[in-house]
């Protein structure tokens, strides 16, 4: 049922109660204040529901035993006026859960839905990380825009591949302890570390994209280790002035680097040869008057690939078979005319 964008203060239970095989509840940018009508201390009320979608109401209270007699999988409460939220009962069907854009500071004790694979905490004020470690299914947390300056890495379930932590208090990489060797995506944008210390990234083993965007850098830390997985490095909106690959060893998986808006003037001899697998590099909105030559073990494709990013920062494929037909196999200098 969808009564999303109306001006409903209350679940319309005397509606829709008879509806016992409702599936989903839209009420979406209403005026809902309280959900204290769908529950009931002995009576099923929406036995079969299964998405609950309450984004953009006025509630302040969730009660803990909301899901009782449910089979509820994604719950939905996005910016609502929540401040706290206790641990609910009887969530053992719940996989979903988008609570952010509240104003919650605090989570009553440990959170524990055995099913539950991803949660969305963003935009809210909350200073500590949550205990979610009796969610052993749990894998996506997203806690962009927080105030967190430290995680209890004990709090992290041992499932948990994506972590998004963009803008929040951190003035240092956050410790994860034996955590770090599962994480596939962690973003830290936007937070006032600065040059992260070298070495930091030793035991992120998993790590596939890393988002440093907008964090204070003035110059590359030793990124990697041989052997590296990551596939995507985006460090745009910072202070970089040189490019040092010295610095980035090992990441022969590379595919895409976002060096967007730095100081960097120029970009240094065996840059492709370092990364052999990239397919797009953004370079704009830096200070770059010239491109030089590049290294003879670059390929042909990769070089002309490099040259056109530069310029345009499209995506390279289209231009495959036109690059390869006019580029010279030696001493590669590419030009706009001659990947035109």
């Amino acid at each position: 049922m969808f009564l999303g964008g109306n001006n409903i203060q209350d679940v319309p239970l005397d509606v829709i109660e008879e509806m016992t095989a409702l599936e989903y509840l839209h009420l979406g940018e209403n005026a809902v204040q309280s959900l204290i009508n769908l529950t009931h201390p002995t009576k099923a009320i929406l036995p079969n529901i299964d998405d609950v979608h309450l984004w953009g109401n006025q509630i302040s209270h969730v009660q803990e035993d909301l899901l009782c007699n449910k089979s509820v999988v994604a719950l939905r409460l996005g910016s609502n006026l929540l401040t706290v939220i206790s641990p609910l009962r009887c969530c053992d069907t719940l996989t979903n859960l988008y609570i952010g854009n509240n104003m919650l500071l605090s989570f009553n004790g440990t959170f524990f839905c055995p099913e539950l694979t991803y949660i969305q905490l963003q935009n809210n004020l909350l200073s500590t990380f949550p205990d979610f470690s009796r969610n052993p299914k749990l894998y996506h947390i997203n806690f962009n825009g927080n105030q967190l300056s430290a995680v209890d890495p004990s709090f992290i379930p041992t499932l948990v591949t994506e972590l998004n932590m963009k803008a929040n208090n951190f003035i240092t990489f956050p410790n994860l302890a034996d955590q770090k060797a599962r994480i596939v995506t962690l973003d830290l944008s936007e937070n006032n570390m600065g040059d992260p210390a070298e070495n930091v990234l030793e035991g992120y083993t998993s790590l596939k994209y890393l988002y440093l965007n907008n964090i204070g850098m003035t110059k590359l830390f030793k990124v990697c280790l041989a052997g590296s997985t990551l596939e995507t490095l985006e460090m745009k909106d910072n202070h970089i002035s040189y490019l040092d690959v010295s610095m980035m060893p090992g990441m022969v998986v590379l595919r895409v680097l976002n060096l967007k808006n730095n100081f960097l003037t120029s970009v240094p001899f065996g840059l492709l040869s370092t990364f052999p697998l990239l397919e797009e590099m953004n370079l704009k909105e830096n200070k770059i008057a010239k491109l030089g030559h590049f290294d003879d073990t670059s390929s042909t494709y990769q070089v002309c690939i490099f040259y056109i990013i530069f310029l345009f920062v499209v995506k390279v494929q289209s231009y495959q078979s036109r690059c390869l037909s006019h580029w010279p196999p030696k001493n590669p200098a590419c030009t706009i005319t001659t990947c035109s």
